[in-house]
């Protein structure tokens, strides 16, 4: 697994690649790694690496959008403080990779998008992985929460609905659930 998650069907050479340029492109608000279509490649096909070197890169980045969970990884947690929206859409999200996520300190973060996916393909985060977030222990300024493509969105409503997060949310996004 480990070849498959650094070679050259990774999104490894391209977060390099961005990375090595970063004094080229100071002020890049938006990057979007894995802007592919499912008539390309389905979804749970993309092979993507450790985000966390493009985070730390591009300090002034707003928008980070990664399509396809394999490989996934935001390793080394640090602050990024003007990433507002974070959207990982996989067709199987890992917990490690939520996990991960929630060590970051993202203190303008406003919109979260995670699509969760199946086991089939590698998901294997629920809604017993969530309370860091439902709870309202990170991403103070969250108001947009998208928790799509679950099978579990039904047995999340009641938590919801408890959740003080719902207080301060404008949007919460269940589709494809």
């Amino acid at each position: 697994n480990e070849d498959v998650c650094t070679g050259d069907e990774s999104s490894k050479l391209v977060v390099d690649g961005l990375v090595a340029r970063a004094d080229r492109l100071p002020n890049l608000k938006a990057v979007f790694i894995g802007d592919i279509t499912y008539e390309e490649c389905e979804i749970s096909w993309l092979v993507q690496s450790d985000m966390s070197p493009l985070l730390r890169a591009y300090p002034n980045l707003e928008i980070l959008q990664v399509r396809g969970g394999s490989c996934l990884s935001f390793d080394t947690p640090g602050t990024h403080n003007h990433l507002k929206a974070l959207i990982v859409e996989t067709g199987g999200l890992s917990r490690d990779t939520v996990a991960q996520i929630y060590q970051w300190k993202f203190p303008s973060l406003s919109h979260l998008e995670l699509w969760f996916g199946s086991e089939h393909y590698g998901g294997n985060c629920w809604d017993r992985d969530l309370p860091p977030i439902l709870d309202g222990l990170c991403f103070p300024r969250l108001d947009y929460l998208g928790l799509r493509n679950s099978k579990f969105a039904n047995e999340m409503i009641d938590r919801l609905a408890r959740s003080p997060l719902l207080e301060r949310l404008q949007v919460l996004d269940l589709s494809l659930g």
